[in-house]
């Protein structure tokens, strides 16, 4: 069907894996079907219906109404909430990015011209205090780096200590 467009956009994409794409409704759904014939034997859910929801809230509460039984990147708030519930189990995953904010240090004019005056704010944020805030006691604290743990070629440098007594 698709010739020497086939793997060349995500509508000729050809798998080999224990399902096969029977709808895809772009923004909408996906749905799969167990493929009988998988060289491992056939899997044991017969389908599975990826519905697109584009809140973060709105995911949450389809797990929550049983409308859908896995719902990723709820919200920090959420996904307390949700592990609170009986029948339900939040899983956390490393991901691969990190929020951050930085200062323009590229500068010749003080204050950040002066290697003390950064450190001192370095020592003035509480990281911890951030992510309790931030991400309801979920996210991964202190990184160190742009990169995360979790992507390659990523090293610590060490980061310095929340310490307002050497600000």
């Amino acid at each position: 069907k698709y010739g020497a467009d086939l793997g060349k956009t995500a509508e000729s994409v050809d798998g080999t894996g224990p399902f096969k794409c029977t709808q895809w409704d772009k923004g909408e759904v996906m749905k799969f079907e167990a493929f009988e014939n998988y060289y491992e034997g056939a899997p044991l859910t017969h389908e599975i219906v990826m519905k697109i929801v584009p809140e973060q809230t709105s995911r949450a509460i389809a797990v929550e109404t049983a409308q859908a039984d896995i719902a990723d990147g709820v919200s920090p708030d959420d996904a307390v909430r949700l592990d609170a519930l009986d029948g339900v189990t939040v899983s956390k995953t490393d991901g691969n990015g990190c929020h951050l904010f930085q200062f323009n240090c590229a500068s010749d004019h003080a204050p950040m011209s002066i290697p003390a005056v950064r450190q001192a704010i370095c020592y003035a944020i509480d990281r911890n205090a951030i992510c309790e805030y931030l991400y309801s006691g979920l996210g991964e604290i202190p990184i160190d780096s742009i990169m995360a743990p979790s992507v390659a070629g990523y090293s610590s440098v060490g980061v310095v200590p929340y310490d307002p007594e050497r600000t």
